[in-house]
């Protein structure tokens, strides 16, 4: 953030089936769920691994594997969702795969190593400073020799066969890379996280599936209840209505009768008070 706090966000990490040229392969990618989601979009990238590199100059995914889509500057809480990212996230990178394959760094092999034969010292007696003449009285290692010797002042030196010492032959070099196989190699594991990665769509849509399915259900519910409750409201209030009409039907015939009798009593001359 701006204001130099830092935050854990949730991601979802996975690889992006996508058709391209007939062939299937598998878009490392992670999206990111900013803490005001789903107010705000998701933030999907794309992340390579050490075999592949971004492809420059992308329309929908810059060199740091962030991605661009319509459907996220578009993006509404009530109409959009991961599910349908990543359908729009596949359908772009199948029209235009964002990453490249590129051979992985061979590592170094040092040739082994190979036990040369140890110098003998030379015959003679005493120490010098040269290897020349003798500094403690002792006669030079060179005197009374003949002059057969390497060299003025040394014994003749002893020089181990070479049988004893057998010389190991060099460790062959390493093969060039062939870019089939790496080729190859990477298809294989694309394929193999293809697979992974399939199943794991399948279950994150089942489980968005159940999750929408049973608030479905819920708001069913809900809506029967609240139907239920009119129905019972109205009937009641058709009871009570019934029930006034009958009361004024009622009323009614008890004054009829009372006007009936007032003209009867009327037209024998007799006061109905008295």
């Amino acid at each position: 953030h701006g204001d130099g706090k830092s935050h854990d966000l949730f991601h979802l990490g996975g690889t992006i089936p996508v058709m391209f040229r007939g062939s299937r392969y598998n878009i490392p990618a992670t999206i990111w769920l900013p803490l005001e989601y789903p107010r705000r979009p998701p933030i999907p990238y794309v992340t390579p691994t050490s075999t592949m590199g971004i492809k420059p100059n992308h329309p929908h995914v810059d060199m740091e594997g962030k991605c661009y889509l319509p459907y996220l500057s578009q993006w509404s809480e009530r109409h959009h969702n991961i599910g349908d990212l990543v359908q729009q996230l596949a359908s772009a990178f199948g029209a235009d795969p964002p990453v490249y394959s590129r051979p992985a760094p061979q590592p170094y092999a040092p040739a082994p190593y190979a036990p040369q034969p140890a110098s003998q010292p030379a015959y003679g007696y005493g120490q010098s400073s040269g290897y020349g003449g003798a500094t403690s009285g002792y006669p030079g290692v060179g005197a009374g020799y003949p002059s057969g010797a390497k060299s003025a002042g040394y014994g003749p030196v002893y020089q181990q066969p070479n049988h004893y010492a057998p010389q190991q032959p060099p460790a062959p070099s390493q093969p060039p890379a062939d870019p089939e196989a790496v080729q190859l190699q990477n298809m294989q594991q694309m394929l193999l996280g293809m697979i992974e990665s399939k199943r794991g769509v399948f279950d994150t849509q089942a489980q968005w599936d159940e999750e929408k399915l049973q608030q479905e259900q819920k708001d069913l519910k809900y809506a029967q209840q609240q139907q239920e409750m009119l129905v019972t409201s109205l009937r009641e209030q058709l009871a009570a209505l019934q029930a006034v009409r009958e009361e004024q039907t009622r009323q009614g015939a008890a004054l009829d009768s009372w006007m009936l009798a007032q003209a009867d009593v009327e037209a024998r001359g007799v006061d109905i008070d008295e």
